[in-house]
């Protein structure tokens, strides 16, 4: 090979590599969303939470979930107003975690963060006429995602009536 054919496949391939990245990091977070978004939203409706099944290889409504959390899920819209979350009483292993329509991670409560028991998501427009009393989404559709830690599989049981207590809706 000589020098000119060389530099034209380096060429191409660095070109072919600039390629495939944008590709990946532009499409990858769109399509996991929209998978998400397929699999909750869309097969059970906006605005109202879904409390995920025990994990286990036929039971994935989530990509790559672990099988000692319970997961509750609230796919958002926020189009017809700001979306309340309550989260009540959540025990010292949980998570409140907020994901915008591409996979921003908008808001994360843990802890003592968790003890006020609610938040309420809207879009800027909407958190001004609330007087700045709620959290901004980046955009009008997202997921809010609840994850407790189940220590033993005999602890379902209390999970699932503490979950009777976690909401998703309107404000």
């Amino acid at each position: 090979m000589n020098a000119r054919t060389i530099f034209r496949w380096a060429v191409f391939t660095a070109l072919a590599s600039a390629l495939i990245h944008v590709v990946v990091v532009a499409v990858m977070p769109w399509m996991a969303m929209k998978r998400v978004f397929a699999e909750t939203g869309d097969r059970f409706g906006y605005n109202r939470m879904i409390h995920a099944a025990p994990v286990d290889a036929a039971a994935r409504m989530l990509p790559r979930p672990a099988p000692d959390l319970a997961y509750s899920i609230c796919p958002f819209d926020l189009a017809a107003g700001p979306v309340r979350i309550v989260f009540g009483e959540t025990g010292d292993r949980a998570s409140v975690t907020a994901y915008g329509g591409d996979t921003e991670n908008f808001l994360t409560l843990t802890g003592a963060d968790l003890a006020a028991g609610e938040v309420t998501l809207a879009t800027e427009a909407q958190a001004a006429d609330l007087g700045g009393r709620a959290v901004v989404a980046p955009g009008e559709k997202g997921v809010v995602l609840i994850r407790r830690l189940v220590r033993r599989p005999a602890d379902w049981d209390s999970v699932e009536r503490e979950r009777d207590d976690i909401a998703c809706g309107p404000a």
